[in-house]
């Protein structure tokens, strides 16, 4: 059985399986593609010295609920400097694509709408910032050390998201303009890079990409 999720415990299974099975728990088995592994080094490497430069807007493939177009509204009444680049990641069965798409185009930001990547490693490291989903991509963003703001938005991930808040890996809240407000204040006020260098480590802590190789190990042995 395995459970890649921070603040799970082999007993939080003990009275739904025979003891017979085995339990792989926790984020260093998360399963990820060798890509993150490989950036690994590199983004870490550019989180000592944080810039506040780009921003990198991932709600998930597909969205269906639109947080995405929520944020962009949010972003775009706020005092954001217009010199922050945004990027948003999207699937191209997103039903509200087009929508983005044109928000971005009418934007007074900069901002690219990147549709079904295959380099989603690079594209966060080259991240200053990120607001994301829980799930496995805030595991994927925390191999990478992003510092991640998170947008609850799932219940069957809400308390992942917890337990990662509750260590200093992500900032956590249910509101996106909240959550907004926060990123706007971090861009604003570069007195708080410390802040952003401490989540990165935090983050960074969690996992190191290699549990496809934990996983086999197990299954080899």
């Amino acid at each position: 059985l395995l459970d890649q999720n921070l603040g799970r415990d082999v007993t939080d299974y003990q009275k739904l399986i025979p003891n017979y099975v085995d339990c792989l728990i926790g984020p260093k088995f998360a399963l990820m593609r060798p890509e993150f592994r490989n950036w690994r080094s590199k983004s870490l490497a550019r989180r000592t010295r944080p810039r506040f430069r780009k921003l990198l807007v991932s709600m998930g493939g597909i969205d269906i609920n639109n947080f995405t177009g929520q944020i962009l509204d949010c972003l775009e009444k706020s005092e954001l400097s217009n010199k922050v680049k945004i990027v948003i990641v999207l699937g191209s069965g997103a039903p509200w694509l087009t929508q983005v798409e044109e928000k971005v185009g009418q934007s007074r930001f900069h901002g690219r709408v990147l549709v079904d990547i295959t380099n989603m490693a690079e594209v966060l490291t080259e991240s200053d910032v990120a607001i994301g989903a829980a799930g496995s991509s805030a595991l994927e963003r925390c191999c990478l050390g992003v510092p991640s703001y998170v947008l609850s938005t799932a219940k069957n991930q809400k308390e992942g998201a917890l337990a990662l808040n509750s260590v200093g890996a992500i900032y956590l809240s249910t509101d996106p303009a909240r959550l907004v407000k926060e990123v706007c204040s971090v861009f604003a006020n570069h007195d708080k890079a410390a802040e952003l260098e401490k989540m990165s480590f935090y983050a960074s802590q969690i996992t190191e990409g290699i549990g496809v190789d934990n996983v086999l190990a197990h299954l080899v042995k």
